[in-house]
């Protein structure tokens, strides 16, 4: 091994070893990973897809679907984000540490897994160790891609494309047939992953390989048509083994209802110079953060002044490989600007290519929060400020550590809230699972259901996906009984009836809601029987034909059903 690749290989180990530290020092690791999870909301689902692939690997049931979401007819999960790259894996790890703690090591994997394949991409675009480093950093803990670990595990998946983008500019470098075969597979690898991960990170590998193949000419010392040949048959390789997930996402995004409301779910071209809501520095920057119309995990997207400069210096460097993500990223940042110009909550009659481009590709708006494709942009980003880096400790080590801090501070990130990891047991949906199988109606919104699920184990009325299933959204919808008591529709001409109607035409026997006054009166208006409460929520039994009640639940450690 040559001194160059010995100290590549130990710049690649400090790398991995300094992006753990970190990601585990931000999502403050400790002893709540072990019954907690990072985040809310999405991280539940995410939860809930590991007991998916759980259940799967134990023989119940398909990868691909589910039963136990839109009962009885339950819900294709093509479309959804399954994350399989990740929740495999942490379902394998989960039979012996558990879900919450196999997902929060998921999480922290996908840092370090980042930081390598950053580091290698660095590398490869011919930084030294320490400018590689310093790149893999940036990209690693860029703003928006750190924002995803507050429940995107999918999105967490950015080192999957960088795998296979560094494996193409490998392809077009070298002439060594050990290091073809090497970086033949991770072209491979790095296609696969990134299409069992996700949709948006797979446009993003899109835009790279595209940017990659155009300027091919500048990246190729010599044989470019047999390179891109080799190239293009090994990414067709990883395509192939990813066609189980190509084949039911195709099947099952043309049944969902639409997504995001791009115009909205974009980035204001504003947030790109002003600090996010989840950067330390927003604190100074507080009106304009807060004009940029984002939440916590879709919004951020700041720059970083200090990187924008740099860079900028550093316009000279961009050719061969760094030309071609150079090329990726700005494409991204476009991208992510969605169909209209937006100046901090302004939106302005000024087009952008987006508009044109789902105009071409109508899915695109079955997702569209197309926020998620400005992480690309960091990559060009980060790379020209390792080259930055390098260029100034030649010159000046105090200001190159200077303006280094100065980035860190920047993009420095508030931290996840520990007490929003805990699960805890909920004695009501603890009686509820010592029922035998019955359809369960919960009426609360985002993925509360999926998380009570866990604990009760009942299939449920609807549930939350990533695409919702639009024939089943308006059989729904329909149900005057449901429409009441999920708060979208009035109180029925005939109570009894419509709760009625609910169990014999659907099955449900159960409806879980929350424990408020205004809950308990709507039950009482469709003569709903209370079973058990708890501090968090309340069981109710539907009248069946018989005017009777469709259950009654048993006491459990001494907690009595009411």
């Amino acid at each position: 091994m040559t001194v160059v690749r010995k100290q590549r290989s130990y710049g690649a180990l400090f790398t991995i070893a300094v992006s753990g530290v970190l990601a585990g020092i931000a999502l403050r690791i400790g002893p709540a990973w072990g019954h907690g999870i990072i985040g809310d909301g999405d991280a539940w689902q995410n939860l809930w897809n590991i007991e998916h692939v759980r259940r799967w690997l134990l023989g119940s049931g398909e990868l691909y679907a589910t039963k136990m979401l839109w009962a009885p007819e339950g819900v294709g999960l093509g479309a959804h984000t399954l994350a399989l790259s990740f929740s495999l894996p942490a379902a394998l790890a989960s039979f012996l540490v558990g879900s919450p703690l196999a997902y929060n090591l998921a999480v922290l994997a996908s840092f370090v897994l980042c930081a390598w394949a950053s580091y290698r991409l660095a590398s490869t675009l011919g930084l030294g160790v320490a400018g590689a480093v310093i790149a893999a950093l940036v990209i690693t803990f860029s703003p928006p891609r750190f924002a995803r670990s507050f429940g995107h595990l999918n999105l967490l998946g950015l080192g999957w494309v960088l795998i296979a983008l560094e494996g193409m500019i490998a392809s077009l470098k070298v002439s060594d047939r050990g290091q073809k075969w090497r970086s033949d597979a991770r072209i491979a690898v790095g296609v696969c992953a990134t299409v069992y991960t996700d949709y948006y990170l797979t446009i993003l590998l899109g835009i790279g390989a595209v940017a990659i193949l155009a300027t091919s000419g500048w990246i190729a010392a010599d044989h470019r048509g047999r390179r891109l040949a080799r190239l293009v048959g090994v990414a067709t390789v990883g395509f192939c083994l990813a066609l189980p997930q190509l084949f039911a996402t195709l099947r099952d995004t043309g049944k969902a209802a639409g997504g995001h409301d791009s115009k909205w779910c974009s980035c204001a071209v504003t947030s790109l110079v002003v600090p996010g809501r989840l950067q330390v520095v927003s604190a100074l920057t507080q009106p304009l953060t807060e004009r940029n119309h984002q939440n916590k995990a879709e919004g951020p997207a700041y720059l970083g002044i200090s990187l924008l400069l740099c860079s900028v210096m550093q316009w000279r460097a961009v050719r061969g490989g760094i030309l071609a993500v150079t090329i990726a990223g700005f494409a991204a940042l476009i991208l992510s600007l969605g169909p209209q110009l937006r100046v901090f909550d302004r939106l302005l009659e000024i087009p952008l290519p987006y508009a044109g481009l789902r105009m071409v590709a109508p899915i695109l708006d079955k997702g569209g929060c197309v926020t998620r494709f400005v992480q690309l942009a960091y990559v060009p980003l980060g790379v020209l400020f390792g080259v930055w880096a390098e260029w100034a400790w030649r010159r000046s080590r105090l200001g190159a550590i200077a303006v280094c801090g100065i980035a860190f501070i920047e993009f420095l990130p508030l931290r996840p809230s520990v007490e929003g990891w805990q699960l805890q047991t909920d004695p009501a949906l603890v009686q509820l699972a010592q029922l035998n199988d019955g359809l369960v109606a919960d009426v609360e919104g985002g993925a509360w259901p999926l998380i009570r699920q866990l604990q009760h184990r009942h299939p449920i009325f609807t549930g939350y996906v990533s695409r919702l299933p639009e024939a089943s959204l308006r059989s729904r919808q329909a149900e005057p009984a449901w429409a009441y008591l999920s708060g979208d529709g009035p109180v029925p001409l005939d109570p009894m009836r419509s709760a009625r109607e609910l169990a014999e035409h659907w099955g449900v026997r159960w409806v879980i809601g929350s424990n408020n006054p205004g809950f308990s009166a709507k039950a009482a208006v469709l003569h709903l029987q209370e079973l058990a409460r708890s501090d968090r929520s309340a069981v109710y039994a539907l009248p069946n034909d018989g005017g009777t009640q469709s259950g009654s639940l048993p006491a459990v450690d001494g907690i009595a059903p009411r």
